[in-house]
């Protein structure tokens, strides 16, 4: 049962997911039609809420068929929570970090002569993603 909840859980993510993609999309079809305007604005706004309006979708069905087969849900559950896949998980996720952390930083080295508002950015996104990884470590630590 505590699984089950854990997949509605993510249901709601997927409606989520679903909500987002319609109202990015419609924002880019309104300023599209309403506003006339065709930009790099309207093509981001309308093909990302698309994707992620049809992702939602998906998920959520994936996710309500699993929990109306229940030898589906248990195999589900086995593979998720096998200690060997969330090692992997978390190892992937921790060098993944460390990777876009690195190339952000040396891509900064570019920006530092060409263009200082990207610099700007570059830095604060390296900031964000350091600190976050520290508050989050952190606070696990503490659950433990």
């Amino acid at each position: 049962m505590k699984y089950e909840k854990k997949i509605i859980m993510k249901l709601l993510l997927c409606i989520l997911f679903v909500i987002l993609g319609a109202t990015a999309f419609s924002i880019g079809m309104y300023i599209k039609i309403k506003l006339n305007q065709e930009d790099f604005t309207t093509g981001y706004l309308t093909g990302t809420g698309t994707g992620l309006f049809f992702v939602g979708v998906v998920m959520f069905i994936q996710k309500l068929m699993l929990l109306k087969n229940k030898q589906k849900l248990k195999a589900h559950k086995i593979e998720n929570e096998d200690e060997r896949n969330l090692a992997l998980t978390y190892k992937s996720s921790h060098y993944s970090l460390v990777i876009t952390t690195m190339l952000l930083y040396v891509s900064s080295f570019y920006f530092a002569f060409f263009n200082e508002s990207q610099l700007s950015v570059i830095s604060t996104v390296i900031c964000i993603l350091v600190f976050v990884k520290f508050v989050l470590y952190y606070i696990m630590k503490r659950q433990k």
